[in-house]
């Protein structure tokens, strides 16, 4: 089993985000990794985007895990975060997302990264898990639920 929790920081985790678009939560979310790990965050963002070509990453239900590959980076980057409302993102069921796991990972590692992509897809899938995250009212809170499932 892959342990989100050890990919966590805490920087990476924020509550109540207010964007209207999914390019707006995207940008967001690569500019706080820029801020907080030094990546150019429009890599990030092409990596994002190029994945999200081949299909929409808003898996239903409210949530989003977009991803993307970056050649060079040394370590697996997670953000986790919730929107003010809901935001359109072309998910699969046609509902906004409120709660983003947004992953970054090295190229090459990707039993890691598709152990961390289920683990965040299976807790995503229990639907009062779900609503905790999505009612958080602080990245601490966020972080806490997620320890204590995780």
């Amino acid at each position: 089993m892959c342990k989100i929790t050890k990919y966590l920081d805490e920087n990476l985790v924020i509550s109540g985000l207010k964007c209207e678009t999914k390019e707006g939560l995207i940008t967001e979310l690569c500019n706080k990794i820029e801020n907080v790990k030094g990546l150019d965050s429009n890599k990030i963002r092409e990596s994002i985007w190029e994945r999200e070509q081949y299909g929409t990453t808003g898996i239903g239900s409210g949530v989003a895990i977009p991803h993307g590959r970056i050649k060079g980076i040394k370590e697996i980057i997670l953000v986790v975060a919730t929107t003010e409302s809901k935001v359109d993102y072309d998910s699969v069921d046609g509902d906004g997302v409120k709660l983003v796991f947004m992953l970054i990972v090295p190229e090459g590692n990707n039993l890691v990264y598709l152990k961390l992509l289920s683990q965040i897809s299976i807790i995503c899938n229990d639907k009062t898990i779900r609503e905790r995250l999505i009612s958080a009212s602080s990245g601490s809170e966020l972080i806490n639920i997620i320890r204590s499932i995780d």
